[in-house]
């Protein structure tokens, strides 16, 4: 039996005690943690990595992979919650030729200095395609690039990015904005939602973990956390899966898993085609494999907030000279809040849904 309500000293508010509480669970729990170490150090200068720890038998079968920190800032909820089923000993109740594959802050230099992006601004979730193909368009946010600057329209700090964004809403609908600084781009470098032009190192640190632990895996579920969309302390579960494997992910988790492209019509409130999405690495990972790949993401506050505040933190990011250090402190420190909320009954929250779905993600291994 899980505990009702997580304990305290899983929870982490930056990057070194995260990792610290993740080294530690798995070293009480006697198993071991392969570290990837990153090319570039955390804003107190100690290590980046990326920790992976594996529950139950190597040659399992079926896999169950828990990733947390794919975008960065959001990283530290998911990591409370695999510190917690660690802790909670859900291993020794793993069902045979059944493992838990833990990811542990697959993007740690965005977890560590609290951006949703990589070291090369990039949104990692974008940035899962073939490169050597012609990479897609973005036609809408090219028109509004140029305006994305520190000035009198949005502010010498950014401090209008709000009003900004609301006359956009005003004109063209709340689903519009999201998706046209969402949905990713692959033009401008500086630019918001950039995809990248190449893989990122937490891609390639992706797939190599993957390559590892997939050999010989006949099904596998992945649940990603996220946070920061959708309304207070509500998790809903996202997939990218179509036609039957969307039906099979249905059956496995409820019939109110959402995919923004099958459930919705181009022109519908809600429509989104997401480019570049981690789906495509654990295809390419699991050949012949029966994978069932969803997101938790869970609500915090309200989205037209949040993305006005993830505006802005990108102004000051492409003009760091402008911008006194107490400015860019405040900033991230509000960016912590919107995506792991201090208050208590939101993390008791997190903390029972994930668990929930980790208990479905592992039936559904088994069923």
């Amino acid at each position: 039996m899980y505990k009702d309500q997580p304990d305290p000293e899983w929870q982490a508010d930056e990057y070194r005690q995260a990792r610290l509480n993740f080294l530690s669970i798995c070293e009480q729990a006697g198993v071991a943690v392969e570290s990837h170490i990153h090319t570039l150090v955390s804003p107190d200068g100690s290590e980046l990595a990326t920790d992976v720890a594996l529950f139950g038998p190597s040659d399992a079968t079926r896999l169950l992979v828990m990733v947390s920190g794919v975008h960065g800032v959001e990283g530290f909820s998911g990591s409370a919650s695999q510190v917690g089923w660690i802790a909670q000993e859900g291993y020794r109740t793993l069902p045979s030729d059944t493992a838990v594959l833990m990811i542990h802050l697959i993007n740690p230099w965005g977890a560590a200095n609290l951006r949703r992006y990589t070291e090369s601004n990039v949104d990692l979730c974008r940035n899962f395609l073939d490169f050597s193909q012609p990479l897609p368009v973005n036609q809408s946010y090219s028109a509004i690039h140029d305006e994305l600057r520190l000035g009198e329209k949005l502010g010498d700090r950014g401090q209008f990015a709000g009003p900004y964004l609301g006359q956009m809403v005003t004109e063209s609908g709340l689903e519009y904005v999201v998706d046209l600084f969402m949905a990713g781009q692959y033009e401008y470098e500086r630019g918001f939602g950039y995809g990248g032009s190449k893989p990122e190192w937490s891609n390639l640190t992706l797939r190599a973990i993957l390559a590892k632990y997939s050999i010989g895996v006949e099904r596998t579920c992945i649940i990603e956390f996220h946070t920061g969309l959708g309304p207070w302390a509500y998790g809903q579960l996202i997939t990218m899966h179509q036609g039957e494997e969307l039906e099979r992910v249905r059956r496995h988790f409820g019939p109110w898993v959402f995919n923004p492209s099958a459930d919705k019509q181009p022109g519908e409130e809600g429509y989104r085609i997401v480019t570049g999405h981690t789906i495509e690495a654990y295809r390419e990972s699991f050949p012949g494999a029966e994978i069932s790949a969803v997101t938790l993401e869970f609500g915090t506050y309200p989205p037209d907030q949040t993305l006005a505040l993830l505006v802005q933190e990108h102004l000051l990011m492409q003009q760091p000279e402008e911008v006194s250090s107490k400015v860019m402190q405040a900033i991230r420190a509000q960016l912590l809040e919107y995506h792991h909320p201090a208050d208590w009954e939101w993390r008791c929250a997190f903390w029972s849904r994930s668990i929930q779905v980790t208990r479905q993600a592992i039936a559904a291994l088994n069923s």
